[in-house]
């Protein structure tokens, strides 16, 4: 291969833009013979046409090149299952976003003059910027061909691009009014500010767990019980005959034949409340058997929710007693987990009183009867889901995540200055706020258009997202691919 040859065959994947990853120059397609296999095989449809794998189509040369991409630029093994799969989707993505931007140039009767695909076959034999004569000639009739092809391909696929998303020049793309900046701009205008005072919904207090182990005390009773569990019910049977024979010892029976999907090493239960022993049968009669075991008493062979178990009584149970630090864990984190209502119950009484006090002796009055350090929030502007368009949003907890719930952004932010909110729920807080300010600022308009044109952007390019379809792409791969794992 000549110097000007090869000089072409590396500058091509810069020169091709936009379009380069469905459409491969000449040779390209080649080094992945190996990789890729040549049955041809639909992944669905596309606008009524089918989006084809087989040699020479859009989602072949669109996975060819980010194979390709993929082993230069990050060095990633291609033939890993995962990447492979993930080269695959990407390029399905690809290939679906190529055939809707060709069709809606198609569509509209736009044809790619000549000249266009002449002058970027120059800028292809030019990657430094002058024309390689020689590279060019060196070309077969059948190679220009098939370049001239592609170019046409990538012009209609740009000519899309460019007069939906180009801005240069202000010739091309999606044009934005200036009385729409104007308005964008305007939303970030008047800010509020305020103090929230936040109960923290994360921890259980004692007095949630007291109430609720007055009625379920007996859930936390604490059982101590080794175990030994196995996948077929005829072992099980025989290994228990074996420690009833005085064959076995029940220790033995633990560390040589249980699968210990309950136990630890030793055969204790890892979880033994109760509450926890119920949860591991499908039949409570089963479960009640179980800590009904006098000490030193051995269960029949039951069946547990994973394998076949039988069980040893080592000592008598222990009823729940909130003192016990232990205790006190296990009943928490059980309402943390299970019950989390009830703490929010709680803490919206507590916010209700809380009210109450700071409507009579202020909000900070109100912080300190309850203990509670009062957190200022700076001022922000109403910025529903945090757009970028508009450069103000509540960065401070617990007010940080109110802008993903309209009601709540509405419910601050019709509060009057000095004015305190009733509770609401935000995050892992019940919260009181009140407005200390309502602040209108000067318009700024500074990169706004530019910040419109890139969502507009962003927003047509994920709408193609709605094209894509899991199921036949998945078909598709288990089909073209079926010796790869799915996982």
């Amino acid at each position: 291969m000549s110097e000007e040859k090869r000089k072409i065959n590396m500058g091509a994947v810069v020169i091709l833009i936009i379009s380069a990853v469905v459409f491969i120059p000449f040779g390209g397609s080649a080094v992945f013979d190996a990789f890729f296999n040549s049955n041809k095989v639909s992944f669905g449809k596309i606008n009524g046409k089918e989006i084809v794998y087989e040699p020479g189509s859009e989602l072949f040369n669109a996975a060819a090149n980010l194979s390709k991409q993929y082993e230069k630029d990050y060095g990633w093994d291609t033939n890993d299952n995962r990447i492979h799969r993930r080269i695959l989707s990407n390029a399905y993505f690809e290939a679906i976003r190529s055939r809707i931007y060709s069709d809606a140039v198609a569509d509209s009767g736009y044809e790619v003059p000549e000249e266009a695909v002449d002058k970027a076959l120059v800028k292809y034999f030019s990657p430094e910027g002058k024309f390689l004569k020689a590279a060019y000639e060196q070309q077969s009739e059948g190679e220009i061909k098939s370049l001239r092809e592609n170019f046409e391909k990538q012009l209609t696929f740009t000519r899309y691009s460019d007069d939906l998303f180009a801005s240069e020049g202000n010739l091309y793309g999606v044009k934005s009014s200036a009385k729409e900046i104007d308005f964008i701009a305007s939303l970030a205008q008047e800010k509020h500010s305020f103090e929230t005072a936040a109960f923290d919904t994360s921890v259980c207090p004692d007095e949630v767990a007291v109430s609720y182990l007055k009625d379920k005390a007996d859930d936390f009773t604490k059982y101590s019980l080794l175990a030994v569990t196995m996948d077929k019910k005829k072992d099980a049977e025989e290994v228990l005959q074996s420690v009833k024979n005085g064959d076995m010892e029940f220790d033995t029976a633990v560390t040589e034949k249980s699968q210990k999907y309950y136990t630890g090493d030793d055969g204790s239960l890892n979880s033994s409340y109760e509450y926890q022993i119920n949860a591991m049968f499908e039949e409570s009669a089963d479960a009640e058997s179980v800590k009904a075991l006098a000490v030193d008493g051995i269960s029949d062979v039951l069946v547990t929710k994973l394998g076949y178990t039988f069980f040893k009584c080592t000592a008598a149970p222990v009823k729940a007693d909130l003192k016990s630090e232990e205790t006190a864990k296990v009943v928490k984190d059980y309402i943390k987990n299970n019950e989390s209502s009830l703490i929010e119950k709680h803490y919206l009484a507590k916010a209700d009183e809380f009210v109450s006090e700071a409507s009579v002796h202020g909000f900070d009055a109100a912080c300190k009867k309850f203990s509670i350090e009062k957190t200022e929030i700076p001022a922000f502007a109403i910025n529903y889901r945090s757009s970028s368009l508009i450069n103000s949003t509540a960065s401070t907890a617990p007010l940080s995540s109110i802008g993903r719930d309209k009601d709540l952004l509405e419910k601050v932010f019709s509060l009057k200055v000095k004015e305190v909110s009733t509770p609401f729920v935000t995050g892992n807080n019940v919260v009181v706020a009140i407005c200390t300010g309502i602040q209108n600022d000067e318009a700024n308009t500074v990169g706004l258009d530019a910040k419109v044109s890139n969502t507009d952007y962003y927003t047509a390019t994920s709408a193609v997202s709605s094209y894509v379809d899991d199921e036949a792409f998945a078909k598709g791969y288990a089909k073209a691919f079926p010796n790869r794992n799915q996982d």
